[in-house]
């Protein structure tokens, strides 16, 4: 078994430009991610999530994945049903671990 963490990196615009130029081009979709440096599998992500009819646009995806992450969901850790017992836990001066064992329960 790997031992080896996976790093995700969102595309750059530039490697978005070079997508739509080798696409342009004769070259399979796996040879364009070899190309770019992505895998195959980030590069049919991006062609799936960001060409539009005409066809995949460096500009127009790259404006698509900058307003995707602008509108995206963000996960928080803590409800805010859950900040009342946190408060007090706190003001009480309990240890964080404390606090969580109590929402548990």
């Amino acid at each position: 078994m790997s031992t080896q963490t996976r790093q995700y990196r969102q595309l750059t615009q530039g490697q978005r430009y070079q997508i739509e130029a080798l696409l342009g081009t004769d070259y399979m979709q796996k040879e364009v991610a070899v190309s770019v440096d992505i895998s195959e599998s980030a590069l049919s992500r991006e062609l799936s999530r960001n060409a539009s009819d005409n066809g995949y646009g460096a500009k127009s995806a790259h404006a698509l994945a900058s307003q995707h992450r602008v509108t995206a969901t963000k996960i928080s850790k803590t409800d805010e049903r859950h900040m009342p017992i946190i408060k007090k836990g706190l003001l009480l001066g309990w240890s964080p671990e404390n606090i969580s064992f109590r929402m548990k329960v």
